[in-house]
């Protein structure tokens, strides 16, 4: 979930699994035969050069009502389906660099009309906290530069349009399930401007899967 009260996490693609894991193995344990005591003890360390794919897509849908003349309004539903991507490689056991990328598209008219209406890139530096096995917790910057992300609308104040950017502070934590793959879980507040400075700013949520490669 991402900036909004009615979106929704779903499977992370295929798309995402390909590009970080194509043409590698997955780290596993060696035997599968161990108990639940001895597994938890095999997870994988995260050491320098670990990379880290999380992604949450959501989506909402909003009603819209459209004068036809004459004091007649006809019904039209959008849909906004949107993908929140970061990219994170592990200079040392503690710290990480990478990049965070967004993409919102508008869904109208019966899938008649479809566009995408922002796209937003920027990086990201994230602290390791506390790590026991399955569970890592951090604390995280991240920065966004786009067109028309317009974070404003979404909070109910002014949205703005044009070139953007926005500053985020996560705390967040994971939760491994495999050496391949977990959970995550971001809060931390947003802000957004454009060069005359900062204009709006709300609380993003978000929860997530998250790839692993050692």
């Amino acid at each position: 979930m991402n900036h909004y009260s009615k979106s929704m996490t779903i499977i992370f693609t295929v798309i995402a699994i390909c590009f970080l894991y194509s043409g590698h193995s997955f780290a596993q344990g060696k035997n599968k035969s161990l108990d639940a005591t001895e597994a938890e003890s095999k997870f994988q360390d995260f050491s320098k050069g670990s990379k880290i794919l999380s992604g949450n897509v959501y989506f909402y849908r909003q009603k819209n009502y459209i004068g036809t003349g004459q004091n007649n309004y006809r019904k039209d539903i959008a849909m906004f389906l949107g993908l929140d991507m970061d990219y994170l490689r592990l200079i040392n056991e503690d710290w990480g660099i990478g990049t965070k990328a967004f993409f919102e598209g508008f869904i109208a008219k019966e899938f008649r009309s479809v566009r995408l209406i922002y796209i937003g890139l920027g990086p990201i530096v994230r602290r390791y906290i506390w790590k026991k096995d399955r569970i890592r917790t951090y604390a995280q910057v991240n920065t966004l530069l786009g067109y028309d992300m317009e974070l404003g609308e979404y909070y109910g104040g002014y949205g703005g349009s044009g070139f953007r950017y926005r500053l985020g502070l996560r705390a967040g934590a994971s939760y491994r399930l495999s050496n391949a793959a977990g959970v995550f879980l971001n809060i931390g507040p947003d802000w957004e401007g454009d060069d005359a400075g900062f204009d709006t700013w709300g609380v993003d949520f978000e929860f997530g899967i998250q790839l692993f490669r050692f």
